[in-house]
C-alpha cells in the first residue's frame, strides 16, 4: 500500500483564492502572511496591493506614496526635483522585488491626493506654516499626483478609477496639473482598457475625460457620474455608445433637454441591469415622453430608481408606463409631487412587473396616489422590502391591509415627514398595536422615522409583534422605550448587541439585538 504525499505548498491559484475570501472579511489580517515564504509573500501581496489606499489609514498612506515613488524614472526624479523643488528620492528605501504596481486594480484619486497632501506636509514639519508655504504645498502635490496618475494609468490593469471630487478640500484652478489628466496619458500600455467601473464627479466639466474613455474601453459596466456642470449630453451619448455591455449606471445632478442622451440607452438594453437618476433636471417640453423610449426597452432592468428629480410627469413616464420589467427587483420613487402626478403610470409599472418587484421605496405623497398600496398587495406578494411615507391614518389602515397578501416581508420603513399635506387629525399610536398584530413573522427590520407615540403604546405594540425583529429604529430616545426593547429581547430569548445601542444626532435611536 502506497504512502500519501502531501505537496509541499499549496499551489498559488488556491492561495489567490483563500486570501480573497479572508480580504473580504479582514484585509489587515493578510499582513502575516507576506512574512511565511515566497509563495505566500506573492499571493497576499496580489490582495494588499489591489486597492492599497483603501486599506491604509490616512496617516500610513504617506509612506505608502512613497513606495509608488521607487517606481518614478529617473528622468521624472530629476523634473520633480530640478523644476519642482521636490525630492522623491530615499536613500534608505530599496527597489521592491514585487512590482506592486501590477497588483494595483482600484483607485481612488480622492485618495491619492489626500495621502500625497500628507506627505508634502511631512516634509516641512520643521517651516512655519504661512500662506505661502500652503500655496507651494498645494502646487507640489499637484505635480506629484499627476506624476502618479502617469504611473498608475500606465503600469497598471485598473479595474476600477474614481475620479470623485464631491468631497475636495479646495477646487483646481484650471492651470493647475490635476485628475483632469489622468485619462490622457497615453502609452505602450494603457491600464483603463480593462476598465469595469468608473466614477466621476466634481464642479467641472466631463466632457474630455469621457470622450478619452471612450477612445481607451469599451468594457465599462457600472458608470456613476455626479454633476453634469456645463458637461455636453452629446458626450454621454457617444460615451454609452462606446461601451460594450453598461450593466449600471447612475447619474446625479444631471441638467439636459436633450431627448437623445436617454433615448441612447437603448443601445444597452440586453446588458442594463441598474439605472438611476438623483436630483436630475428632466425637460419639461411637451413631447417629453419621447425621453425615456430607451429606458422602456431595458427588459432586463433589475433595479430602478428616482430620488428628487425635477418634472417627473405624466407625460415623461409614459413610455414607462407599457413598458414590461420582467426582471424588476427593486422600484424606488422618492419624489414630492406637486403637479401632473404620474399616479396611473407608477402603478402601471408595479402591475407590469408581473410579482417579480422584492423592494420598493415610495416616498411620495400617498394622498395623489389613489389605491397605491393595494395595487402593491394585489401584484407583489412575494415583496421583502418597503419604504413608505404615511400621513393619514387611512394610509395607515391599507397597509394593514397590505400584510395579508405580503407574508415575506423581511424590512418595513415607515416614514411620517410632515413636510407634505397631511392629515392633522393623524395619530399613528392608534393605529400602531394594530400594525402590530398583523406584521409577518418573517420581519427582521423595523424603522418608524417621525411616527409619534408615547412609551406605553411603544411597550403594547412589541407585546403583540412577533419575535423575530432583530433591528428597531424609532424617534424616541428615552429610557422607557429602551427598556421596553429590552423586555421584548428576553421575551424572544434575544439581548441588545455589544454597543448595540446608537443615538443618532437627529434623535433617532437604532437598537440592534442578537
Amino acid at each position: 500500500m502506497g504512502t500519501t504525499q502531501t505537496a509541499p505548498h499549496l499551489p498559488p491559484e488556491i492561495l489567490v483564492e483563500i486570501f480573497s475570501i479572508i480580504g473580504k472579511y479582514n484585509i489587515k489580517s493578510l499582513y502575516p502572511c507576506l512574512l511565511v515564504n515566497k509563495f505566500w509573500c506573492e499571493s497576499a501581496a496580489l490582495m494588499l496591493w489591489k486597492r492599497p489606499f483603501e486599506v491604509t489609514s490616512l496617516i500610513d498612506s504617506a509612506k505608502l506614496v512613497s513606495i509608488y515613488f521607487l517606481f518614478f524614472s529617473k528622468e521624472t526624479k530629476a523634473t520633480l526635483l530640478n523644476v519642482d523643488e521636490i525630492d522623491v528620492s530615499h536613500p534608505t528605501l530599496r527597489q521592491p522585488k514585487i512590482d506592486y504596481l501590477a497588483y494595483l486594480r482600484h483607485i481612488d484619486f480622492n485618495m491619492v491626493y489626500r495621502a500625497v497632501r500628507m506627505w508634502v506636509s511631512y516634509q516641512s514639519l520643521n517651516k512655519p506654516l504661512d500662506l505661502e508655504l500652503k500655496k507651494k504645498q498645494r502646487k507640489q502635490s499637484n505635480r506629484i499626483v499627476e506624476e502618479l496618475g502617469k504611473l498608475f494609468t500606465n503600469g497598471s490593469s485598473l479595474y476600477k478609477l474614481s475620479l470623485n471630487t464631491k468631497s475636495f478640500e479646495y477646487m483646481p484652478k484650471d492651470e493647475e496639473p490635476d485628475y483632469k489628466s489622468w485619462p490622457y496619458n497615453s502609452g505602450i500600455r494603457n491600464s483603463t482598457y480593462e476598465l469595469k467601473e468608473f466614477i466621476c464627479g466634481g464642479q467641472f466639466a466631463k466632457d474630455n475625460i469621457l470622450q478619452k474613455l471612450s477612445e481607451l474601453c469599451n468594457e465599462i459596466e457600472i458608470v456613476s457620474i455626479y454633476d453634469s456642470c456645463g458637461t455636453s449630453p452629446q458626450t454621454l451619448i457617444d460615451f454609452i455608445k462606446s461601451q460594450k455591455r453598461l450593466k449600471q449606471i447612475i447619474l446625479t445632478n444631471w441638467q439636459t433637454d436633450s431627448f437623445s442622451t436617454f433615448t441612447s440607452i437603448s443601445t444597452q438594453v440586453r446588458t442594463f441591469r441598474h439605472i438611476e437618476f438623483i436630483r436630475c433636471n428632466f425637460p419639461t417640453a411637451e413631447n417629453g415622453e419621447r425621453f425615456f423610449c430607451g429606458l422602456a426597452k431595458c427588459s432586463n432592468l433589475q433595479v430602478l430608481k428616482f430620488e428628487n428629480c425635477n418634472n417627473l410627469n405624466t407625460t415623461l413616464m409614459k413610455p414607462l408606463a407599457k413598458a414590461e420589467f420582467p426582471c424588476l427587483k427593486t422600484l424606488s420613487i422618492d419624489n414630492d409631487f406637486t403637479k401632473d402626478t404620474p399616479s396611473l403610470e407608477l402603478k402601471s409599472i408595479i402591475e407590469n412587473c408581473k410579482e417579480s418587484l422584492k423592494e420598493i421605496v415610495l416616498r411620495i405623497n400617498l394622498s395623489f396616489y389613489a389605491d397605491m398600496l393595494e395595487t402593491i398587495a394585489k401584484f407583489c406578494p412575494g415583496l421583502l422590502k418597503l419604504n413608505i411615507t404615511i400621513e393619514k391614518d387611512s394610509e395607515m389602515n391599507q397597509l394593514i391591509s397590505l400584510f395579508g397578501s405580503c407574508k415575506e416581508l423581511i424590512e418595513l420603513i415607515i416614514i411620517n415627514r410632515r413636510n407634505i399635506l397631511f392629515d392633522p387629525w393623524f395619530f399613528p399610536c392608534k393605529s400602531l398595536v394594530k400594525l402590530g398584530g398583523v406584521i409577518p413573522s418573517s420581519l427582521r427590520r423595523l424603522e418608524l422615522i417621525g411616527i409619534e407615540f408615547d412609551h406605553q403604546t411603544w411597550n403594547e405594540f412589541l407585546n403583540i409583534c412577533p419575535g423575530s425583529i432583530n433591528y428597531f429604529v424609532f424617534d424616541h430616545p428615552n429610557t422607557h422605550y429602551i427598556k421596553h426593547v429590552e423586555n421584548y429581547a428576553m421575551r424572544h430569548n434575544k439581548v441588545i448587541k455589544d454597543k448595540g445601542i446608537l443615538e443618532h444626532s437627529t434623535g433617532q435611536m437604532f437598537v440592534e439585538l442578537r
